[in-house]
């Protein structure tokens, strides 16, 4: 139809909105491609400008994540190094050295994911690990909050672990420690200085299943419903709102299923139900030896 216009008129007249403009076929063009290639630029710049405020963005949350990591790993740091010289035993010694050294390396893990970020390279590292490892290590990091209730405190928290899953977690290992560790922590906040924490894991049909249990203050149905929005927290100023937020996406990106009973004076259980797989060749333990700082 345009074709047509073109091709049998010598000129054309446009109807403005106000006013009207005449035009040769050839003129009509020129404009016309003029135009588009104006608007194509300009959606062009646009999605540029998208993109840059999409890179911020997620630069901004994966630093918000590591500001609240690298708060709980020099927490860490700061436990066990406190612990080694309070206790007497070479073997207590070495084992916080060895929890200060890992924790030291989680902490080069959050720098390099910052910088692969910056140079434009995204991708989580994966691999195939002994599920109950990682609840172990994640449990050994955090034993330094349960012996310092236990010091110089009426009550202290008890501990109990049933660690009795045989499978296989395709994963990152940093981050489900972090996120597990976060989970812990939080419980221990909730317990205050006296009360009880069971940490479970199990196989059940093709998923692994860990639950963490704290006898706390528990939670009503209102703060439950918010327990995973951003920078939502009931520690007051204590509290960055980001911990359990963080945990949850990664668990997600993990495909496991997140569940949460909670009730007031009654304590708090999280059920966190991951895929795994059955075979154990070429899995990584997660030994310390394993890592290489360069």
């Amino acid at each position: 139809y345009i074709n047509n216009l073109i091709k049998f008129h010598k000129s054309l007249l446009l109807d403005g909105i106000e006013d009207f403009e005449i035009y040769t076929p050839e003129e009509l063009v020129y404009k016309s491609m003029t135009i588009l290639s104006r608007h194509n630029l300009l959606i062009y710049n646009l999605e540029r400008e998208i993109l840059r405020l999409e890179y911020f963005r997620t630069l901004g949350e994966l630093l918000e994540g590591v500001v609240h990591d690298m708060n709980n790993l020099l927490i860490t740091i700061l436990g066990h190094a406190q612990l080694a010289t309070m206790v007497n035993s070479e073997e207590d010694i070495k084992k916080s050295l060895e929890i200060i050294q890992r924790t030291t390396l989680d902490g080069k893990f959050t720098i390099d994911a910052i910088r692969n970020h910056i140079r434009g390279s995204t991708s989580s590292l994966k691999s195939m690990y002994k599920f109950d490892n990682i609840v172990c290590t994640a449990i050994e990091m955090t034993e330094h909050k349960f012996r310092s209730h236990a010091i110089g405190k009426k009550g202290g928290i008890n501990l109990v672990e049933e660690l009795n899953s045989n499978r296989y977690i395709y994963g990152n290992e940093y981050e489900l420690r972090q996120s597990i560790i976060n989970i812990i922590l939080n419980g221990i906040d909730a317990i205050g200085n006296s009360g009880s924490m069971f940490i479970k894991t199990y196989d059940f049909g093709e998923h692994t299943v860990l639950e963490i249990i704290d006898s706390g203050h528990g939670m009503a149905e209102t703060t439950m419903k918010k327990l995973f929005s951003p920078y939502f927290s009931t520690k007051g100023n204590k509290g960055t709102g980001l911990g359990l937020n963080i945990a949850k996406k990664i668990f997600d990106n993990h495909g496991a299923e997140v569940m949460v009973e909670s009730k007031i004076n009654k304590g708090t259980k999280f059920t966190i139900s991951f895929p795994t797989e059955l075979f154990a060749s070429n899995v990584a333990e997660g030994d310390i030896e394993d890592y290489n700082i360069t």
